[in-house]
């Protein structure tokens, strides 16, 4: 679903992490925070730890003592999210874990509820930039895509197991592919000649179904990998048990404390945009504020208005709020854009016509003229 990928901006030399690479920065690192609102004393979780810049911002406003409990499915994240956090000591746990599995992590810790939680969704930067991982159409590298490598099936596994008809479902599915089915009969001829075991090779294919006019905002593979990558790695069904859990893991809020479970939702398609909708609907039901991030284009990001509207019927003892990113606006803006623009070009080539039929009868006008002025 899209996508928990951190855009890169240009920063100095001083901001490049230790392989020389730009840094990880969340786009909605601020407002995100500010929805979740941590303050002194309070147990926080971050199921999606990534590169640890949502965390670290987490610690810094929870000091001196605000506890946070990091997860993270990739072993490589946790990892560099040790060194990086490292700093705050006892304040900081960390386990390698599906945030669908907050509830017995917590448990373990010795905690029943928290005071707020934080997913930020999709896949990072640091993935499609290592090769290896098998995310990226641009780089060459195994047709792999498990963000926990422990997972037994992998992207090419999963493309020579299924069917050229359930191949273009998940294609439409997940990736709101709208050339699913001529994509998936071009992977079944393909498998045909030989095993697809890499992302270029996989590219190429995909690429061949499309012409190569006119030119697309996007690369045509985008939203077959992204299908991939949801299937592989079962995300709407982690984000369907872990919002479940972790509605019921938020302590009832108060006039002093508000719990908010924030979803911070990037570069993700249509497919997304319907989970973001059952989050709204499963909040509705739990009886919970909601605060609507409204999107706008710049670059792929969105910007958080964070405006609370009253939820009708809400329980008076519960004051909760939900950072949802309104990604549907930004599609729906992009395809209304798309239709003004062939409206306009239809618009502009009848203005020609007419220009060119009225310089025609002035012409032809003149000539009549010229003629009887001649006679």
């Amino acid at each position: 679903m899209g996508v928990r990928e951190c855009r890169t901006r240009k920063v100095n030399p001083a901001s490049a992490d230790k392989d020389g690479q730009v840094e990880h920065l969340p786009v909605l690192l601020r407002e995100a925070v500010d929805l979740l609102a941590p303050c002194s004393g309070g147990v926080y979780l971050d199921g999606t730890l990534g590169a640890g810049g949502h965390a670290e911002e987490i610690l810094k406003r929870s000091a001196p003592d605000g506890v946070l409990v990091g997860l993270d499915q990739d072993a490589e994240a946790v990892d560099r999210c040790k060194a990086r956090l490292a700093p705050y000591g006892a304040r900081v746990m960390l386990r390698q874990s599906n945030f669908r599995d907050a509830a017995g992590v917590l448990s373990d810790l010795g905690y029943d509820a928290v005071d707020g939680a934080l997913l930020d969704l999709g896949v990072s930067s640091f993935h499609l930039r290592t090769p290896e991982r098998g995310f990226s159409f641009r780089l060459e590298g195994p047709l792999d895509m498990r963000m926990d490598r422990s997972r037994p099936q992998t992207a090419a596994d999963l493309i020579h197991t299924l069917s050229r008809q359930e191949l273009a479902k998940l294609l439409r599915e997940y990736g709101e592919e709208p050339r699913a089915g001529a994509i998936a009969k071009a992977v079944e001829k393909a498998k045909a000649r030989g095993p697809i075991t890499t992302t270029i090779q996989l590219a190429e294919i995909i690429s061949s179904v499309f012409p190569p006019y006119p030119p697309r905002r996007i690369h045509p593979a985008t939203k077959t990998f992204q299908a991939l990558r949801i299937a592989v790695n079962d995300e709407l069904g982690a984000l369907r048990d872990g919002i479940d859990d972790l509605l019921r893991l938020l302590k009832p809020g108060g006039p002093d404390r508000e719990a908010n479970l924030c979803r911070c939702c990037e570069r993700v398609h249509l497919s997304a945009t319907a989970a973001s909708l059952w989050l709204r609907e499963k909040a509705g039901h739990h009886g919970v504020d909601e605060a609507v991030c409204c999107s706008r284009r710049q670059g792929v990001g969105a910007e958080s208005r964070g405006q609370e509207r009253q939820a009708p019927g809400r329980p008076e003892g519960l004051t909760m709020s939900i950072g949802v990113a309104s990604i549907g606006s930004f599609f729906f803006e992009q395809s209304k854009r798309g239709s003004l623009r062939r409206v306009m070009a239809l618009a502009l080539i009848v203005l020609l016509l007419l220009f060119y039929v009225g310089w025609k009868a002035k012409f032809v006008q003149l000539g009549y003229r010229i003629e009887s002025l001649g006679q």
